[in-house]
């Protein structure tokens, strides 16, 4: 078996393939690629900090992960034990909420509130992750997800921010 390590950087990873596969057509014309001329620009980030207060916006930050074993070594090779962790990732959704509807990345769609428009957001967030099961170009052997928790929405703002989420599951492989 080849020498492989899992990602460092889980969160990373997952938006760089999110971004890699990302249709804004899923999402009202909201894209992840920023470019000087796309009008419709949706910050991603691991972290609530490096996206600012930019609505919509996405963030996908680390939940846990696990091994397998009481010593957490899943295997073993001429050269060692391996692993083949699990883990978990959350991708929120947040959009302030706003009187009338207004959230749409470009005019060819119908403009919907900040509750439909995060759970757009998150939703095909969740659809890369199972129409590319095989993570293409990440450090993940595999990746799915299912909807995540609740996420209660953001009443002490002013206006009030509306979140979403979805649990985005991965699989990676360590072999010495």
């Amino acid at each position: 078996m080849p020498t492989r390590s899992p990602p460092t950087q889980p969160e990373q990873e997952m938006i760089d393939l999110l971004v890699a596969k990302w249709d804004p057509s899923m999402v009202r014309g909201y894209d992840l690629e920023a470019s000087p001329d796309h009008q419709a620009h949706m910050p991603a980030a691991d972290s609530i900090d490096n996206v600012g207060a930019v609505f919509p916006s996405l963030v996908v930050s680390f939940s846990n992960e696990t091994s397998g074993g009481e010593s957490t070594f899943d295997f073993m090779t001429e050269r060692g034990p391996g692993q083949s962790p699990q883990g978990v990732l959350l991708a929120t959704a947040r959009a302030e909420d706003h009187d009338e509807d207004n959230y749409r990345g470009s005019d060819d769609y119908a403009a919907v509130d900040a509750g439909t428009i995060v759970d757009e957001i998150a939703g095909h967030a969740l659809d890369i992750c199972r129409e590319h099961w095989s993570a293409p170009g990440t450090g993940f052997t595999r990746v799915g997800g299912q909807r995540g928790p609740d996420a209660p929405d953001d009443l002490n703002e002013d206006p009030p921010v509306r979140i979403a989420q979805r649990q985005l599951n991965y699989g990676a492989l360590y072999v010495p």
